[in-house]
């Protein structure tokens, strides 16, 4: 079901680039070990270190740590971080691995973990965008924004790359601000809070946005969202669109089945 009607989050998205491993550290050394929610993280990683990210936060801790596995139940009180070269993503009450093209250039991509939450788990949502370079997650976090979910942006101050968190807070200024060694309270609070039990129904662009992240090449052609603009793709070279979200921020379609999206057109 593509909808929240519990009272509670219980899922936390972490997000990040260039700088966010120094902060995703002291972040889960804050949270609790019978943390009440399940915690999924993306950063961009190297396609050629499949492990490393995986031991590294296993000593952050007291959640266990394990790479995402396609298909596998969401289990509170655990972190999952996205396999390098493929994009994390939530259907309903579970992850789903995906090689689709990259989007924002990246996969695993921010945008593409926050779209497909917002989408299946609405305002159980707790998204937080940590430091790094370029806008990727600037939409997705408007995503969960407008189904009803927390966000969270690292406090451009206190990042290493301060690009991610500004894209982010453009498109969502509501969003808290916070130095990463704060977030870990701002998250158990969040998820300690109940919420309103009302029935989310995510828009059409959400759901064929998130159906194209896990089935990139089915039903596309037809289905083309936005206005043409005149770019190109930076991966295949081939025309683009232009597709409004929710929040007024502007980003790009690849019109060719088999091409990447490209963000970073928020400015």
């Amino acid at each position: 079901m593509a909808s929240g009607t519990e009272d509670r989050r219980d899922l936390v998205l972490l997000g990040g680039s260039a700088g966010a491993i120094e902060v995703l550290r002291p972040i889960l050394s804050g949270l609790p070990g019978d943390l009440p929610a399940a915690v999924l993280v993306v950063v961009h990683t190297s396609a050629l270190d499949p492990s490393g990210l995986v031991s590294v936060l296993s000593r952050s801790g007291p959640l266990p740590v394990s790479a995402a596995e396609n298909e596998t139940p969401l289990q509170p009180g655990h972190v999952y971080v996205a396999v390098p070269g493929r994009h994390l993503l939530v259907r309903d009450g579970m992850m789903l691995v995906s090689a689709a093209r990259q989007q924002n250039q990246a996969r695993p991509s921010i945008d593409a973990l926050f779209r497909s939450a917002a989408r299946w788990r609405g305002p159980r949502v707790v998204a937080v965008q940590l430091s790094g370079s370029l806008d990727d997650g600037a939409v997705g976090l408007a995503a969960v924004s407008s189904a009803g979910g927390a966000c969270i942006v690292q406090d451009p101050g206190d990042a290493l790359l301060t690009s991610m968190p500004k894209a982010a807070l453009a498109v969502v200024p509501n969003a808290a601000v916070l130095p990463g060694r704060d977030i870990a309270d701002c998250i158990v609070s969040l998820l300690s809070e109940r919420i309103d039990p009302v029935r989310f129904q995510p828009d059409p662009a959400l759901i064929m946005e998130s159906d194209m992240a896990e089935k990139y090449a089915e039903g596309i052609t037809d289905r083309r969202p936005g206005r043409p603009a005149a770019l190109s793709c930076p991966d295949c070279t081939g025309g683009m669109n232009v597709v409004e979200t929710a929040g007024g921020c502007p980003y790009g379609f690849c019109q060719a089945a088999r091409a990447s999206f490209s963000a970073g057109l928020c400015w």
